[in-house]
């Protein structure tokens, strides 16, 4: 048995009974049609079979079951799975390897900032500047040294490394120097090795009865190495300049005229400018912020101690 029914454009369709309830767009009119589930059934010959119904969609969607490549994680993937793997996997390796290689304490790291052949067409010699993340020993000087030379492509007889320390000014003296060559090897710390930092920092200061303190520094320039103490007795200012026990030596200062260094930028009107009572041109230029600027000949600024707060002692 056939369902006939007709659209509104006069076009009549004969669709299967199986077919009752579910819509179909008519081929004439483009309307859509909906097969109606009871009406008269015969075989009229002057009828057009429907059209395929069009496809219902499901009332819950597709299979959750069915696997899609939208859903699908990306561990599904063996191809995906092995790349993000090696990715992971290759820096763990090469910094293992870098780390097994080096004899470098863990924690002590290194820049290489500069690399001067004595001559572009010579191996004779080259310098390298290289600065520290802190204070080593020898020992762990050496290694540094002998892991620079092998990272060189070039073989040159002598190899010089110079060290500086995080915030020195690298135009200037360094903190430490080593050489490589089949004559010698050696190493030399110019500065102040940690322990001898520590003792300076924490030595107690021995000042004589009713002094005032006005600052200590940690002067390290050069071959200077030493704490510097300025202090007020009975109105009068002293440098004590304190190298280690027993060596000791108290300075008298006199207050220089701030408005003979009016173009120092650092020196504000709260501040002092002491000159040695001794003859020396050297200045001491102490801001408003407790900072301590050495000035030589000409005003040239020498060097800028560490300020530091070692106990006090008195005697």
């Amino acid at each position: 048995m056939s369902i006939a029914f007709s659209c509104e454009c006069g076009k009549k369709f004969l669709a299967k009974e199986e077919y009752a309830g579910r819509r179909a767009i008519c081929p004439a009119c483009k309307r859509t049609l909906k097969v109606p589930i009871q009406t008269f059934r015969g075989t009229d010959e002057s009828s057009t079979p429907v059209p395929p119904p069009l496809q219902q969609p499901e009332a819950h969607g597709p299979n959750p079951a069915a696997p899609t490549s939208a859903s699908r994680p990306f561990w599904k993937y063996p191809v995906v799975v092995l790349g993000v793997a090696v990715l992971l996997v290759i820096p763990i390796v090469l910094f293992s390897y870098s780390v097994w290689r080096s004899k470098v304490p863990f924690g002590v790291s290194y820049t290489v900032i500069e690399k001067v052949p004595s001559s572009p067409y010579l191996r004779e010699k080259i310098t390298i500047s290289v600065v520290l993340n802190k204070r080593v020993s020898k020992e762990v000087l050496r290694e540094i040294s002998r892991e620079v030379k092998s990272l060189e492509q070039e073989e040159y007889e002598i190899t010089d490394v110079l060290y500086f320390l995080p915030g020195m000014d690298t135009n200037g003296w360094f903190w430490a120097r080593s050489r490589s060559s089949p004559e010698e090897s050696w190493v030399m710390i110019i500065g102040l090795t940690e322990e001898e930092k520590r003792f300076l920092e924490n030595e107690p200061i021995s000042l004589p009865n009713g002094s005032e303190p006005i600052g200590s520094w940690l002067e390290e320039w050069e071959s200077v190495h030493m704490r510097l103490t300025i202090y007020k007795n009975n109105n009068i200012y002293y440098l004590q300049e304190f190298a280690g026990k027993g060596a000791e030596l108290t300075l008298k200062l006199r207050e220089v005229n701030p408005s003979v260094r009016h173009d120092d930028p650092h020196f504000l009107r709260e501040g002092h400018d002491f000159q040695p009572d001794n003859g020396s041109i050297d200045h001491y230029v102490i801001d408003a912020e407790g900072k301590l600027r050495i000035y030589g000949y000409e005003s040239k600024l020498l060097t800028t101690p560490e300020i530091i707060k070692p106990p006090l002692s008195g005697r």
